[in-house]
């Protein structure tokens, strides 16, 4: 049994568990993408959420398929790509309302 596969099979699952929580839960200061904008105003946190719940499942599959093709780049630059998309995004629909 091979550990890191095993290791990040399972970092994959919880990257889509967390993603299909993210856009089910209300404004809050524990779970989300917590950004000051995004705690001012409901709808921006109801978008932010939403995307970065559909990318985090995206790159989760995206991981357990790079663990059996051997990539290692896929899912290092998807889980940077996961956090920063949604902050920009949050950050766009902040500064349009504003």
């Amino acid at each position: 049994m091979d550990v890191l596969k095993t290791v990040d099979i399972f970092m994959a699952v919880m990257l889509i568990g967390l993603g299909n929580y993210l856009p089910k839960c209300r404004q809050n200061y524990t779970v989300g993408v917590k950004l000051p904008w995004t705690l001012a105003d409901a709808d921006n946190w109801n978008k932010t959420n939403r995307l970065a719940g559909w990318l985090f499942v995206a790159v989760g599959f995206l991981w357990i398929i790079s663990v059996f093709t051997g990539g290692i780049a896929v899912p290092l630059a998807g889980t940077i790509l996961a956090a920063v998309i949604p902050t920009v995004y949050s950050l766009v629909i902040y500064l349009r309302k504003s």
